[in-house]
């Protein structure tokens, strides 16, 4: 009987073991995706076509969902870095409709709603397409 309840402890202890290394990898992968995300923006952003961005913006919201999901649990550096890569995306995004605006005048208000269709509501800067408006 006391061997029974030896294993149950055990398994509870390693259960609860597994499931705060799994959330600590988590999170920890998820900043780092989002600063890898930042430098490669920052770095071949202006080069980028419309499907490139796409695959920008659902790598952001799939890596943000996970950070908002975590929020709480990262440290205040951790949040100054979270908040600097999120701004890098943002800015480089911004920047490339800017740029792409000179060539097609036309497409400026579609540009800018698809702009905050993808970063609506997310913080970490200020938003520049509010700023045209």
């Amino acid at each position: 009987m006391k061997r029974k309840i030896f294993y149950v402890c055990l398994a509870v202890v390693l259960g609860c073991v597994t499931m705060l290394s799994t959330s600590c990898s988590e999170k920890a992968t998820a900043l780092h995706n989002l600063e890898e995300l930042a430098e490669d923006v920052e770095k071949n952003g202006q080069s980028y076509g419309l499907t490139e961005w796409q695959d920008v913006f659902r790598q952001y919201q799939s890596i943000t969902a996970i950070i908002d999901k975590h929020y709480g649990e990262y440290s205040q550096k951790q949040r100054n870095r979270i908040n600097h890569a999120k701004s890098t995306i943002k800015q480089a995004a911004w920047d490339k409709i800017n740029n792409s605006l000179d060539l097609f005048p036309g497409l400026k208000q579609t540009l800018i709603d698809w702009y905050n269709k993808f970063f609506k509501g997310s913080t970490g800067g200020e938003n520049p397409a509010s700023l045209e408006e």
